[in-house]
């Protein structure tokens, strides 16, 4: 016979199955591989997937892998350090998260009180069966103050919350590969999730298996290419330089920029050498940063298409755009001569020309005695698309315009 206390306790349940945070759905990845010397790279990311309830309040977790450690000789598996962490923050480690209180990835707030705790709170190891061990405590929040401030909120942007970055070291055949596996199943050590209630008392419960997808990337390459790759700011504009050691069937290299480490566009591309055994050096000088943060990454593109990324380098460009209108330019189609013409009486440091795929293609610089106009001659450009920049100290305008 159903009483009301069988009808109540039937109600909690199916309540719970709605609404329960049990119910959270969550992706991983492995991103951004990369090899430099003997040290192999990667990051972790999280997100929540469609169908959740809700998002992933990250409590305890163990991400565990298989690689192809056969490939490595006395491996050491850790945690990599931030060596230029943006000003006034302190070490995060690449760790993106935010929280319900601190939702700015880039704020010192949030490095201070979530990036930080989670970057302390992770450790690596190797074990017995070679299976590389991410382990994380989570926050054990106190009160809801606490756990507001540093619990990380996860939902479902890709390519936003990373745990942090990491390396395996030691590797010592040039022709084998990593081989990252998500260890999700199977006996011994798996990993596992846990997701807290974002309310008292907080309590952590396991991501169901069912509702955890573990995408392995694509296998890495280990032959030691990459030995240096570098953004720095030089004055007007930033130089992005790097090294190799030996490159294999190598194309093409584009450089990429973001002004979030999120949204990339690549600014140029610079050939290979395709086949070599002997140290190279590369670099582009990037004219137009945006102004504040820039983040830099090479994409290197094999014959096959194949393509890996680098590590990623963050500039701070202290520069100021001035309002379009400060010049004008005419005729616009042009054939031959393009005019400018400066509203105020302006030291202009460089006239430059870019193409539609970012590439300087024409430069000048004006006559100091007249400071309203300039004159240049772009008959021997082919049609298209292009960019006028004109540069005057740290201040510049951009115009663009069509060549007939």
């Amino acid at each position: 016979m159903t009483t009301l206390k069988h009808l109540f306790c039937l109600f909690i349940l199916i309540s719970f199955g709605l609404t329960g945070k049990a119910q959270v759905k969550v992706e991983c990845t492995i991103e951004n591989q990369m090899v430099s010397g003997t040290d192999f790279f990667f990051d972790i990311y999280l997100k929540t997937t469609p169908g959740t309830s809700g998002d992933l309040y990250l409590d305890n977790a163990d991400f565990i892998f298989t690689f192809n450690h056969g490939n490595f000789t006395n491996p050491v598996f850790s945690k990599v350090s931030n060596p230029n962490p943006p000003l006034g923050f302190i070490q995060n480690g690449y760790n993106t998260f935010v929280s319900v209180t601190n939702t700015d990835p880039e704020a010192v707030a949030t490095n201070n009180n979530v990036q930080k705790f989670y970057y302390d709170n992770t450790s690596t190891s190797i074990n017995s069966s070679n299976e590389l061990i991410i382990n994380l405590n989570g926050a054990a929040p106190t009160d809801q103050t606490n756990f507001d401030d540093k619990v990380a909120q996860i939902e479902g942007t890709a390519s936003t919350f990373r745990l942090g970055r990491f390396k395996v070291s030691g590797i010592s055949d040039a022709t084998g590969s990593a081989g990252m596996t998500w260890k999700g199943t199977g006996a011994g050590l798996r990993t596992k999730i846990f997701s807290l209630t974002p309310s008292s008392p907080f309590t952590s419960t396991q991501v169901a298996t069912a509702d955890l997808t573990l995408t392995n990337p694509s296998d890495q390459s280990l032959p030691v290419e990459m030995t240096s790759f570098d953004a720095i700011d030089i004055g007007d504009v930033v130089q992005v330089s790097w090294e190799t050691a030996s490159e294999i069937n190598t194309d093409y290299f584009d450089v990429q920029r973001s002004g979030n480490s999120n949204n990339w566009e690549t600014i140029a591309r610079v050939d290979a050498a395709g086949t070599s055994f002997t140290s190279l050096k590369y670099e582009h000088f990037d004219r137009i940063p945006f102004s504040g943060n820039n983040y830099y990454r090479l994409k290197m593109v094999d014959n096959d298409e194949t393509y890996e990324y680098s590590e990623i380098k963050v500039v701070k460009f202290e520069q100021t755009y001035s309002d379009e209108s400060a010049i004008s330019i005419y005729p616009n189609p042009v054939s031959d001569i393009l005019n400018i013409r400066f509203e105020e009486a302006t030291l202009i440091s460089e006239l430059s020309v870019f193409d539609a795929k970012g590439a300087k293609v024409y430069s000048a610089t004006t006559d100091p005695s007249n400071k309203h106009k300039a004159a240049l001659n772009l008959s021997i450009l082919p049609s298209g698309f292009y960019t006028l920049t004109v540069i005057s100290g740290h201040n510049v305008v951009s115009k663009k315009f069509v060549k007939n």
